[in-house]
């Protein structure tokens, strides 16, 4: 009977595993098409919303898996509004950019809505309830770099968070001038 508690438990651990892609090689994730979850739940200024992806624009895709510290994470959403706030002052090639951000939040929805609203994020957030975001997409294993600049058809062109590395923001802003003028 041991035995076959143990392997009951081995074919669930199997089963709970199968969906997370994750890799440490970066340049797998290049050129990938990031797929959003149909079935999660899109808000804007914390209310309900219905969003279609696939404008003709260059993306600024940040995903929050379900581990570590989500209040702050939630207070990296203060830093965003800066980098878009600054975004927007700079001439129409670089300003035409969407700001996507996915929270895998399993069935605890009510902390991540209660922050949105603290918060007041005036972009798109996906809550992704059932944590399909992970699953249909191949990750970079660390979540430093769950944060990406798409282009038009929702193929990641870099990897890795403009925040705290100005380096790095200026690579964003550069590639994002690049696709809008068809470079």
């Amino acid at each position: 009977m041991n035995k076959l508690h143990c392997l009951i438990f081995i074919l669930i651990l199997q089963v709970s595993c199968f969906g997370n892609k994750t890799t440490a090689d970066l340049q797998k994730v290049y050129g990938q098409q990031m797929t959003l979850p149909e079935g999660g739940q899109w808000r804007v200024l914390n209310r309900d919303t219905t969003y279609i992806v696939g404008s003709d624009k260059p993306k600024i895709l940040v995903y929050y898996n379900s581990q570590g510290c989500t209040s702050c994470r939630l207070k990296e959403l203060a830093e965003w509004k800066g980098l878009i706030d600054e975004i927007k002052t700079l001439p129409a090639d670089t300003s035409n950019v969407e700001f996507l951000f996915v929270f895998a939040t399993g069935k605890d929805l009510q902390s991540l809505t209660i922050s949105l609203q603290q918060y007041g994020l005036k972009h798109p957030v996906l809550c992704d309830v059932e944590k399909s975001f992970e699953a249909q997409n191949l990750l970079p294993d660390k979540e430093i770099f769950h944060y990406f600049l798409l282009d038009r058809n929702n193929k990641a062109c870099l990897v890795g968070s403009p925040l705290h590395n100005p380096t790095m923001w200026q690579l964003y802003k550069r590639r994002i001038a690049e696709m809008n003028s068809g470079s």
